[in-house]
């Protein structure tokens, strides 16, 4: 007998917080702790996630979070965090748990970068494409300045600088500052530019291969097609008019 539960981030005790880690790590072999799980939930500037757990009897077997990540002072949610044991899928429960999350987040936007194996069972539950960002190369620092959306200090402090294990950096061009995933192998994604008043909390790059994604097919797409495509789930009474940006995505 399957059942779900469907816990918002204040009300997550600490046997459910572990359900939900062990359930993650078992599935991705990870070794996400509390910190990270308060740091990405607890923490959250904007309030509570969303978060369905799946149990066969007391065994936690699948997890979806709806996280909450706004977007222009919109409620937004954001789907990700899904994990399901291998022995459970095919049997509905990531529908399941999506339909449960969906129905508890009436009242915001929700938007998602899936991966292909998601995006499939997204379509086939209403999901639409509403924009493709596309990775493209920066040859010259001074092309960032036009092109880098601002990120504000309050969640660049919780999103950012807060995060456990950080891999971020930042460059500079004159006075602008710019925040950096790092990929290793000096290449770099640009996630936007910042108040240089935090930039003693990430490591400064000066050289390096630097990426950013745009809104149109690039030469660097064409020969590595890379690109990312988010996916929106719309209510009539809640149509998304704002463009979400692609720094706005959990695996960054």
């Amino acid at each position: 007998m399957i059942t779900y539960k469907v816990i918002k981030t204040d009300s997550m005790t600490e046997d459910k917080i572990k359900d939900f880690l062990d359930t993650f790590n078992l599935v991705f072999g990870d070794s996400k702790d509390k910190k990270w799980f308060n740091w990405k939930y607890k923490d959250n500037i904007y309030g509570e996630s969303i978060l369905i757990i799946a149990y066969n009897g007391l065994q936690s077997i699948g997890i979806r979070s709806f996280w909450r990540n706004d977007i222009q002072g919109n409620i937004c949610y954001q789907p990700c965090d899904t994990a399901l044991v291998k022995e459970y899928r095919g049997m509905g429960i990531f529908s399941e748990m999506s339909k449960k999350a969906l129905e508890n987040s009436t009242k915001g936007y929700i938007y998602n970068f899936p991966n292909e194996n998601s995006s499939k069972g997204n379509i086939k539950m209403g999901w639409e494409e509403y924009i493709t960002w596309y990775l493209s190369f920066i040859p010259f620092k001074k092309i960032l300045v036009k092109e880098q959306p601002f990120i504000e200090d309050d969640y660049l402090r919780w999103r950012y600088i807060h995060k456990p294990d950080q891999n971020y950096s930042y460059t500079k061009y004159k006075e602008d500052y710019f925040l950096l995933y790092s990929r290793g192998n000096k290449m770099y994604y640009v996630l936007g530019r910042f108040n240089k008043e935090y930039k003693d909390s990430f490591n400064y790059v000066n050289t390096g291969l630097f990426f950013t994604y745009k809104n149109s097919e690039s030469l660097t797409y064409k020969i590595l097609k890379r690109k990312s495509t988010v996916y929106i789930y719309e209510r009539q009474n809640n149509k998304i008019t704002f463009k979400v940006p692609m720094n706005k995505a959990d695996f960054f």
